[in-house]
């Protein structure tokens, strides 16, 4: 029985069938990387010169993006300043926090973007912040501010984005930001486990956060 035979019987060879399949699967690749990248672009126009908005907690995830800028910025506005990273360092601390400034707090079991924002969340619940800054550089805003919404889902707290430097004008040519959404992804695998009990992370024994 020849190929018109089959297709009169409607049967369809198997390399039609992997032929509709891999163009089905580019067409959702496609769509699934253009709403990823509408999102980022929403959170950069989103970025101002100024905080925005009132804010009562700085929230600083890892090593990217300036310490020192998320730490005058808590000066600045009198706020007090969470941060979630692996290598605590108190250099920027020195001479640099006023009498009777808030106090920071520092949680160093975070070792993932996924895990900054899980250990952070909860930081955020029990000491009543509604309105949070976060600060970081402004390639990982976006993944950093999905991840700390995901976690602070229902709880009422409102998170804004404030760069640590300004946003490049070619950002969609850079590199890192195009590294960005694939780890963008890898962060939503590691929150997946994490609902499942898997650690991805440090022990959960770890110690928490500390004033400072």
């Amino acid at each position: 029985m020849g190929p018109a035979a089959e297709r009169k019987g409607g049967r369809i060879p198997p390399k039609s069938w992997l032929g509709t399949l891999a163009w089905a699967g580019a067409l959702l690749a496609g769509v699934i990387l253009a709403v990823q990248v509408f999102y980022y672009a929403a959170v950069y126009r989103s970025f101002s010169a100024q905080p925005p908005g009132p804010f009562d907690l700085v929230l600083k995830y890892t090593d990217s993006g300036s310490l020192r800028f998320a730490l005058d910025l808590a000066v600045r506005f009198h706020r007090p300043l969470f941060i979630s990273k692996t290598d605590w360092d108190p250099v920027p601390f020195h001479g640099r926090l006023p009498p009777g400034h808030p106090p920071v707090y520092v949680d160093d079991r975070g070792k993932t973007t996924d895990s900054n924002a899980r250990f952070s969340a909860p930081f955020i619940r029990s000491h009543g912040f509604k309105r949070v800054l976060l600060v970081t550089a402004w390639y990982h805003e976006p993944r950093s501010l999905f991840l700390t919404r995901l976690y602070l889902l229902g709880s009422g707290v409102s998170v804004a984005v404030f760069p640590s430097e300004p946003l490049p004008p070619d950002w969609w040519r850079r590199r890192v930001f195009w590294v960005e959404l694939g780890k963008f992804w890898g962060s939503l695998g590691r929150a997946f486990l994490a609902a499942g009990g898997w650690e991805t992370g440090p022990d959960k024994a770890d110690e928490g956060w500390n004033g400072e």
